[in-house]
Order: structure tokens, then C-alpha cells, then sequence
């Protein structure tokens, strides 16, 4: 069973073994030969492995679609892998799904078998549609420079409003966060810009995770990254204002293990 090394989530189902379209400079997926070996050196069926996984979740465990690859690249348009993934996980199970999408707008396209009530079913799971907000300005060129061929942030938000309101519950992703000393970064700030968009009552889940690659953005980044001290201050100034933020709206947050020791 592929289960998931996070505090938040059960299990976790990759879809597409092939190297994300969005190319994201922070990825540690495709960016690490290793990590990238591991991820398409499976041989599992995805659809036979959300079958096995449905049958273990009986209590509302969570299945994460997915960390590794993003599960709505273009040919999702037409293959409809995922969509068979989640349409087996609700069918034959209990678990709590949580999509994890740069490209929400694609993903909409299966808000029926997301949210359709299962008949005879003895419980309604549920599909928490998420994403990563890296930014709270689009328009910054660093956010071009970090997700190059990735919709906007504010696309992305769009997606998940129109989401909630056909009923659904959304879920986001600040992970990593990115110690740039410029207030886009500032993940206060992506939580305020994330609450002036969407609906904080079905915002299902905020999880905030640091940057742990940092080294693999030097090459990219027109300016000189912080060193690792000041890397820690950013985290320790600016990691609390957000999550008091979040307690404020009563919003459920996880701070990842490798945050949480940086600001104790």
C-alpha cells in the first residue's frame, strides 16, 4: 500500500508516472533523480490500486491524489484516469479524498462524481478539491519564475469557488512556503488572499510545510536566496501571523514536522 510519510493523510495514489507538465522550480519530485527513479519505476495500476486502498478505508481514513504528479495534466482531459480513480475510491469505500491540483479548472470537470450522493451506499465520501498557493500576487515575476507553466494563483482560487459552490469543501496547500523577503511570500498574506476568495466555512483544510530544497532554486532565481539563518527568522516572523489568521476563522490547519521544529 502506498502509504503517505505526511501526519494528515492515510494513503496516497500517483496517477501519471510522468514528469509533471507544470514544471514547479521548488518540485522535489522530479527534481531529485532519485525521488524522480522511484516515481516511475512503479508498476502498479492506479485503478487497481484505488480499488485495494477503498477497501481498507472503513472510517474516513484520507487518500491524498497526489503528491509525486499532478493528476489533472492536459491528457486528463481526455483519458479521465483520475476521474475513474475517484469514482472507485467513493464507490467502493469510505475515505476522505483530497485532490491536489495546479490545474483546478480541468478538474471541475468532474464535480459529478465527486459530489453526487452514492445510492445504497452506507456512507457519502467525502472529495476535498485542492491546491498549492505559493504567492499571493500573480503577477510577481518570481511567481512566474517558480511555476512556470502553471495556471495563476488566481485562477486556481476561481476554480475552487465555483467548486464550493456546488457544494463541495476546498483545501490548500502552502507548502512550500518560500523564504523570498517580499510580501507576496509572505504566507500571511497568501492566507489573507486565499480567505478574500473563497469561502472560509468549507475550506476544509490549510496545511503549511517549509521549503526543503532550497538549493535547487539558486540557479533559478534572479536574486540571492537568504542564508539558512535568516531562512528560519522568515519562518519564525511570518508562519504565526498566518496561522492566527487561520484560528480566527476557525479554519483546520496543519503545520508539517519540518515547520514545526523550525519555529519551536
Amino acid at each position: 500500500m502506498p502509504r503517505t510519510g505526511v501526519e494528515y493523510a492515510t494513503y496516497n495514489i500517483t496517477v501519471y508516472r510522468e514528469p509533471c507538465p507544470h514544471m514547479c522550480r521548488y518540485c522535489w519530485a522530479w527534481r531529485i533523480p532519485l525521488y524522480s527513479k522511484r516515481i516511475q519505476s512503479g508498476r502498479y495500476s492506479p485503478l487497481t490500486e484505488a480499488k485495494k486502498i477503498a477497501e481498507k478505508c472503513t472510517n474516513g481514513e484520507r487518500v491524498v491524489i497526489s503528491f509525486t504528479s499532478d493528476p489533472y495534466p492536459p491528457q486528463e482531459a481526455w483519458l479521465n484516469y483520475t476521474r475513474s480513480v475517484i469514482s472507485i475510491l467513493r464507490h467502493n469505500g469510505c475515505p476522505t479524498i483530497l485532490v491536489l491540483t495546479k490545474n483546478p479548472i480541468l478538474a471541475l470537470k468532474d464535480q459529478d462524481v465527486m459530489l453526487t450522493p452514492i445510492a445504497g451506499h452506507s456512507c457519502n465520501p467525502e472529495v476535498w478539491l485542492g491546491t498549492t498557493i505559493t504567492s499571493s500576487d500573480t503577477g510577481t515575476p518570481y511567481s512566474i519564475i517558480l511555476e512556470p507553466n502553471a495556471p495563476r494563483t488566481h485562477i486556481r482560487l476561481m476554480a475552487l469557488k465555483t467548486y464550493q459552490e456546488q457544494g463541495g469543501k476546498v483545501w490548500l496547500s502552502l507548502e512550500p512556503i518560500i523564504p523570498i523577503p517580499r510580501p507576496p511570500f509572505y504566507p500571511e498574506n497568501i492566507v489573507k488572499t486565499a480567505l478574500s476568495a473563497l469561502d472560509p466555512e468549507n475550506i476544509a483544510l490549510v496545511v503549511l510545510g517549509r521549503l526543503n530544497y532550497i538549493n535547487q532554486l539558486r540557479t533559478h532565481m534572479p536574486m540571492p536566496l537568504p542564508s539558512e539563518e535568516r531562512i528560519t527568522r522568515f519562518y519564525r516572523e511570518h508562519v504565526p501571523i498566518a496561522i492566527e489568521i487561520l484560528e480566527q476563522y476557525e479554519i483546520p490547519y496543519h503545520v508539517k514536522k519540518e515547520l514545526k521544529e523550525v519555529l519551536e
